[in-house]
C-alpha cells in the first residue's frame, strides 16, 4: 500500500500552498512515509523563499509542523542505523543540507487538532474538521440550524 501525504504552505497567517497526493512508491513503515512525505513535499517552501529572497526580501527559516518524532530525528541525525530506513540515503542527505544550513527546522505538533495536512490525507470530521477548513481557507464555516422552507 502506498501512503497518502497531505500538505499546507503558510506565510504570514494566508495559506498559499495546499496539496494532496499518492506516494510513488510503498513505505516499510509509518516513519518511512513520514520521512518521504517531508521530503517530497519541502522543495516548495525552499523555493518559495528563494522566490523572495530573488525580491530582494529576507525570508525566514521554513517550519515544517510534523507529527512523528521518529521522522524528526531521522531528519535531524542525517542517516539511519535502521534496516528499515538505510535506502533512504538521497532524501535524507538532501534535507539534512537544508537543515544544517539554517533553511528548515523542524517543530514537533500533536497529531489531530495542531496538524492541519491531516484533512487532507486523513478522514477528518466533525468539529475538527470546522477547525481545519477554518485555519486552511481563512474563513469562518456558518452552519444554520434553521433551514429557509
Amino acid at each position: 500500500m502506498r501512503s497518502q501525504t497531505g500538505s499546507v504552505g503558510r506565510l504570514n497567517d494566508a495559506t498559499i500552498y495546499v496539496r494532496t497526493s499518492k506516494q510513488k512508491r510503498p513505505s516499510k513503515s509509518a516513519t518511512e512515509s513520514e520521512f518521504v512525505g517531508v521530503s517530497d513535499e519541502a522543495g516548495a517552501p525552499l523555493w518559495c523563499n528563494e522566490f523572495m529572497f530573488s525580491l530582494g526580501l529576507l525570508p525566514e527559516c521554513v517550519v515544517i509542523r510534523e507529527d512523528n518524532t521518529a521522522c524528526i530525528i531521522l531528519h535531524q541525525n542525517g542517516r539511519s542505523n535502521s534496516a528499515r530506513t538505510r535506502h533512504t540515503k538521497i532524501r535524507e542527505w538532501w534535507l539534512k543540507y537544508h537543515i544544517d544550513a539554517k533553511e528548515i527546522e523542524f517543530v514537533w505538533v500533536e497529531e489531530g487538532k495542531q496538524q492541519l495536512a491531516d484533512a487532507l490525507s486523513k478522514p477528518v470530521v466533525g468539529r475538527l474538521f470546522v477547525d481545519h477548513f477554518d485555519s486552511i481557507h481563512g474563513v469562518v464555516l456558518v452552519y444554520k440550524k434553521v433551514y429557509p422552507r
